[in-house]
């Protein structure tokens, strides 16, 4: 069989189509006995009083009804209702159908997405009738002019493409998103179709539009501030990967004469997190380095290390450093209360959720933290590591051990780490700010629960606070939550793996 023997409205009656309730009787409407049908409401004004009179206009003739049925997409059935109620239900565009049974009508409106859907089915099939009914395909070469009707053109997509063209960064956002995405196939159609959800009429009637006119901002402004954003993170670089790479190997020639230890604030097997993906990125095989086994060194077997050694992906404040230290320097007085502490919730988490190495016993983390503040040198080693985690480390470890040394490439970060560090113009900041903290705009258009709209609130009134800082596959805790909603349509902007808790 053919396509073109196949009659599409059996199949639909037969296979989708059923029978619909009247509300408030036992009687039931088959679907399929509703014909697709051009029907308006007229209003002629009364010639005494002028006042307006709805008339049913179906194909072009003034038809009064007893009962008047329309179909409730919600209730799943007919509910009778006035005429006078019909002027804002009934399309304009089409998409109507109806059943006259007697002095009855029963009105039936597609949704608009199927309305859509339903347009270009039969927009592809009057096409392939003209194609099939009038050519010889099997000798005749089909004119491609008749199959531009297929493909309309895209305003919306030409002006992002436009736009995403034109910005003068493009090159450095590539390379910082090729670092980023785990997948690097489709990053220009990523970006598009996530821009694309941002359009004149996604936006119609929201604060950020209102600022827009006001403003006299279009929406190529609006999606050159979010470009511009994206651009100012910062990222891990081929250079920086190198610098790691060669790093870890030279540390790991170093461990093997043991005089150096090499471990990570958590347990980055345990914890699938940055430094493990970073790693990979590195061509080091976990097997290099049994970070379970140098905690376990550490923490049985009092010695004087030359260096220990602490290995991070990025490190931007410290506050997650810091916490895991509070942790390994914690004391407790017996066994039992420590295994309750492993378990205990801690702020958010517990200290066994945050997949930090574990204690089992008080003696280890006293010999722990005498290696600590015996050893020759604590080091930490970052791709990205900005003053602020300097300065925040070495404070709280002073008491522990005054020799503290930081390597990163190329150099230290100053504020450009956060979003009030960044510069770019003040008029595509204030729009950008402005999209951001559209909560209604937002609800609109992604994905998101009553958990995570608290959550998004909190993050968006501080801003300022949040990261701009790419990790390699996923973001920092703190970045700015926009880029990792869920669209409606299409995938998030930027790519983020949730911690195990969140």
């Amino acid at each position: 069989m053919q396509i073109k023997d196949i009659n599409f409205e059996d199949v639909f009656a037969n296979d989708y189509l059923s029978e619909i309730e009247i509300d408030g009787t036992n009687k039931k409407i088959n679907l399929a006995d509703l014909k697709k049908i051009n029907i308006t409401v007229d209003n002629p004004r009364d010639i005494f009083t002028n006042e307006p009179i709805y008339k049913l206009n179906i194909e072009g003739e003034i038809k009064e009804f007893n009962e008047i049925y329309f179909f409730n997409h919600v209730s799943k059935k007919f509910h009778l209702r006035d005429i006078n109620d019909l002027r804002g239900l009934i399309r304009s565009n089409g998409g109507n159908f109806i059943l006259i049974d007697n002095e009855d009508i029963f009105i039936y409106t597609l949704e608009n997405e199927l309305l859509k859907c339903f347009n270009r089915i039969q927009k592809r099939k009057d096409l392939y009738d003209k194609i099939f009914n009038t050519v010889d395909v099997s000798s005749q070469t089909i004119n491609i002019e008749i199959l531009k009707p297929l493909y309309p053109n895209n305003k919306n997509y030409n002006s992002i493409k436009h736009t995403y063209d034109n910005f003068t960064t493009r090159i450095s956002l590539l390379q910082k998103l090729k670092s980023h995405y785990k997948i690097t196939t489709d990053i220009e159609s990523r970006i598009i179709n996530w821009l694309s959800n941002l359009n004149e009429q996604s936006i119609e009637g929201s604060d950020l539009q209102i600022f827009m006119s006001q403003k006299g901002f279009g929406v190529p402004d609006l999606h050159k501030s979010i470009l511009m954003v994206l651009d100012k993170h910062l990222f891990i670089s081929d250079d920086r990967i190198t610098f790691i790479k060669e790093k870890v190997e030279e540390l790991l020639s170093e461990n093997e004469n043991e005089g150096t230890i090499i471990l990570s604030i958590k347990n980055p097997i345990n914890d699938e997190n940055g430094l493990k993906r970073l790693l990979e990125k590195c061509n080091l095989l976990d097997r290099k380095i049994d970070w379970e086994k140098n905690f376990d060194k550490l923490c049985s077997e009092k010695k004087v290390y030359k260096k220990i050694v602490f290995v991070t992906d990025i490190a931007l404040s410290g506050s997650q450093t810091i916490k895991a230290f509070n942790y390994y320097r914690k004391s407790h007085d017996s066994n039992e209360l420590l295994r309750e502490y492993n378990n205990a919730q801690i702020s958010s988490k517990s200290p066994k959720k945050e997949r930090y190495f574990l204690f089992d016993d008080i003696d280890k983390i006293s010999i722990f933290n005498d290696n600590l503040n015996k050893c020759e040198y604590i080091v930490f080693v970052s791709s990205i590591m900005t003053e602020l985690y300097k300065k925040n480390i070495k404070e709280n470890l002073a008491d522990t051990n005054e020799k503290i040394d930081f390597l990163t490439y190329p150099s230290f970060v100053g504020e450009e780490f956060n979003y009030d560090g960044i510069t770019y113009s003040n008029n595509h900041k204030e729009l950008f700010e402005t999209l951001v903290k559209d909560i209604v705009l937002i609800k609109k258009l992604f994905i998101i629960d009553e958990e995570n709209q608290i959550k998004y609130e909190k993050a968006i009134n501080k801003l300022d606070k949040n990261n701009v800082v790419l990790r390699i596959g996923s973001l920092p805790a703190k970045h700015i939550k926009l880029f990792s909603l869920q669209p409606i349509k299409g995938k998030p902007l930027l790519d983020f793996i949730r911690n195990w808790s969140n």
